[in-house]
């Protein structure tokens, strides 16, 4: 039995980023309004000495006061009708194989759970980790988000991940796109660079991994 782990924004997706896609989409919708940008600023200026350069990345309080299925429906449809149209083929096939030889994969990303959940139940996926933005009774706060993976917090979680199911992380394969992929995929046993960014191309050459790119 292998994990195989996928990165989602890059990786599966040609977006690099669908969380904040999904933002302008609801932006577009008039779902972000005073309130948000209130919350969003406030964010900044509150974390910024703990998180430093990546507070923006960790400001998900635009989402405040923001009802969680709501949020959950729309998320869906993004994906029906945008995201879905922007899986990269070569990487469905890679997913398609790793189902044939009885491989469990994994989705392990920074994106939202509930635009995570949604592009794995598509796309067959066992099972998702992804980032968590904090609510209470059933509505988005401003506080950070419960769970967010980026840098080594992806690492961590593929940690735990290998003890749930039993398996050395050194046994895993990992696909990423960024060198901030760069913990995690120095750690597996396979790593796979998918059409990576110039830094993680680099590394990916230096260590002899797998490239693959959007020609093939």
């Amino acid at each position: 039995m292998r994990l195989i782990l996928f990165d989602l924004d890059g990786t599966i997706l040609e977006n690099k980023s669908a969380g904040t896609a999904f933002s302008w989409y609801l932006f577009k919708k008039g779902k972000f309004g005073i309130k948000q940008t209130f919350y969003s600023l406030w964010f900044l200026c509150r974390w910024i000495f703990k998180f430093k350069t990546e507070v923006f990345i960790k400001d998900k309080a635009y989402f405040t006061g923001l009802s969680e299925d709501e949020i959950f429906v729309l998320g869906a449809q993004f994906v029906k009708d945008y995201l879905l149209q922007r899986v990269r083929p070569f990487i469905k096939e890679r997913i398609e194989a790793h189902h044939q030889a009885s491989d469990i994969v994994i989705l392990l990303t920074g994106a939202p759970n509930f635009i995570a959940n949604e592009i794995a139940s598509r796309l067959g996926i066992h099972e998702v980790v992804a980032s968590e933005y904090n609510t209470k009774n059933g509505f988005f706060t401003a506080l950070p988000p419960n769970q967010h993976l980026f840098k080594r917090e992806k690492l961590t979680a593929a940690k735990k991940l290998c003890d749930k199911y039993h398996v050395e992380l050194f046994d895993c394969v990992a696909y990423g796109n960024s060198f901030n992929d760069r913990f995690l995929l120095e750690a597996v046993h396979v790593a796979i660079a998918v059409t990576p960014d110039r830094r993680l191309r680099r590394l990916a050459k230096k260590q002899h991994w797998e490239i693959l790119d959007t020609a093939l």
